[in-house]
């Protein structure tokens, strides 16, 4: 299981709903798209969080294969929803390319 501390949070003040954001093929939760996507959200009102999968963690620039990818899915999942800043609201989840199929 994805573990809570591999979730980076970015709290809205004023969050209405919140979104697991996942990166794509190309680079992982830190890279430049996924930081400035997620204070952009989060300051509209989203609070989000990201995570990075197997793959990135790992150091391979191939990403896993779907069952792998679906798995970190489900982790981030649970543990979004067992994060603090994420109680009491709607919880969505999306992607960049790969990361959002």
């Amino acid at each position: 299981m994805l573990l809570l501390k591999m979730l980076s949070v970015y709290p809205s003040d004023h969050a209405a709903a919140g979104l697991v954001l996942a990166h794509g093929a190309g680079g992982g939760q830190k890279s430049r798209f996924m930081v400035e996507a997620a204070h952009a959200l989060a300051a509209r009102g989203i609070t989000i969080a990201t995570f990075d999968f197997p793959y990135v963690t790992a150091g391979r620039s191939v990403p896993d294969k779907a069952p792998v990818l679906e798995s970190s899915w489900r982790d981030a999942i649970g543990a979004a929803r067992g994060d603090a800043a994420f109680a009491r609201l709607p919880l969505f989840i999306g992607g960049k390319s790969m990361g959002g199929r």
